[in-house]
């Protein structure tokens, strides 16, 4: 396997990818329909979740699709552009960080399981539909969102790493998954605690 080498391409792809990433899309909405800040709202979170409890289901979907287009786009232009799959999963992983560690919300932002979805859905196809399942059944068993994305996010290492993908791509959604859980750990205590909220 062929080691793989950092460019011009992947540093200006990756910057793009997080400042496309750190658009806080669950922020902006509730601020300008509700004039509320939804980090004083509910759990603080500027996800989907929280938007959902805070503003109602239908600004909650909003959120969830916009956010999981920022993965998506970012994934989608290197491979427009024709560029190695490590690169597009290095982009991916950028564009996740950027929702997670949002620069215009003092590096604060949300848990980045949509944005995740969004990455996985174009880089380990696969992946992001055994977690998804894995999701659903987990949700549908627990009614509870944090528990559900947990699960999905360890299946979807789990698949990725049990197929035929480059190195570097398997190492970027091992990254992610691992920063998923951590943004994710309030809910882990509250989960063994048995105060975690449903929705």
């Amino acid at each position: 396997m062929a080691p793989f080498t950092i460019d011009m391409t992947m540093i200006v792809g990756a910057a793009i990818s997080f400042f496309v990433g750190a658009i806080p899309f669950g922020y902006l909405l509730v601020r300008f329909i509700l004039k509320k800040d939804i980090k004083k709202e509910g759990s603080g979170n500027i996800g989907a979740t929280n938007v959902a409890r805070v503003a109602g289901k239908k600004l909650g979907i909003v959120t969830l699709v916009l956010d999981i287009c920022k993965g998506l786009a970012c994934v989608l232009t290197a491979f427009h552009l024709a560029l190695p799959a490590g690169t597009a999963a290095v982009l991916g992983l950028f564009a996740f960080l950027g929702h997670c560690f949002t620069p215009w919300l003092k590096f604060n932002g949300g848990k980045g399981v949509a944005t995740g979805l969004g990455v996985m859905l174009l880089l380990v196809p696969t992946a992001a539909i055994s977690g998804l399942a894995a999701f659903l059944v987990v949700y549908l068993l627990q009614k509870k969102v944090s528990l559900g994305s947990l699960a999905g996010a360890v299946t979807a290492v789990v698949v990725t790493w049990s197929s035929q993908m480059d190195l570097l791509t398997q190492i970027c959604v091992s990254l992610l998954v691992l920063i998923l859980i951590f943004r994710h750990k309030s809910n882990i205590s509250r989960l063994m605690q048995r105060k975690e909220l449903s929705i």
